[in-house]
């Protein structure tokens, strides 16, 4: 009795991010130039003390009836937002699992969301299904390392809005993150005065009005 094989489950696009500061970024899939492209921009507060205001991701759909959509967490009055629709942080976020976790529930209209984090990788689910995966960026040992890029996966159909929210709650702790471009070993020689086969400088990453 001959057999047919099932047919192979079509790959999921993988947006590659094209930059190493999470929340000045552009997201977006090489391999399928079609894909709506995300956009990351944060504003910062103008003095001497700059502190982080807010953090924007806008979708643009492309194509020829191109659309844009927006989503904002306002980390100064302490909400989120996405066209029009929003919650206080304190309404749409929970913290769950033990004292050192960082997963967390979300309440949207569209249901409620559960993020899971594991060495670096973050998975959102509704209900029971996987809807996205994003990855962080990955920092080299040395300021001359070579980083992993983050990489984000939606392994779902579901509305562009819906993408818009998902980036905003899946990079929430990572947007609070400032992350220096790695050096070369010439502007490392140049900073340090000293050569730089010498020179051993860790990555930078701060913090910046950490929400939990």
């Amino acid at each position: 009795m001959s057999t047919t094989a099932a047919p192979e489950s079509p790959s999921v696009p993988v947006y590659t991010y094209k930059r190493y500061d999470p929340s000045n970024n552009i997201i977006q899939c090489e391999e399928n130039p079609s894909l709506p492209v995300f956009t990351t921009t944060q504003t910062m507060s103008k003095g001497l003390m700059k502190i982080l205001r807010s953090t924007a991701v806008v979708c643009e759909t492309g194509g020829d009836k191109s659309v844009k959509i927006q989503g904002e967490i306002d980390w100064k009055n302490k909400t989120i937002a996405v066209e029009g629709v929003s919650k206080a942080l304190s309404a749409a976020k929970q913290k769950i699992g033990g004292t050192f976790s960082s997963d967390t529930e979300w309440t949207w209209p569209s249901g409620k969301y559960t993020i899971n984090h594991k060495s670096g990788e973050w998975t959102v689910r509704r209900e029971d299904r996987e809807l996205a995966v994003y990855t962080s960026l990955k920092l080299g040992v040395f300021r001359f390392s070579k980083h992993e890029m983050a990489t984000l996966k939606f392994l779902a159909e579901i509305s562009h809005e819906e993408k818009v929210f998902l980036i905003l709650i899946l990079m929430f702790y990572d947007f609070q993150k400032t992350v220096e471009e790695p050096m070369s070993l010439k502007e490392l020689a140049v900073e340090g005065g000293v050569n730089a086969a010498v020179t051993v400088t860790g990555n930078v990453v701060s913090g910046c009005c950490v929400v939990q």
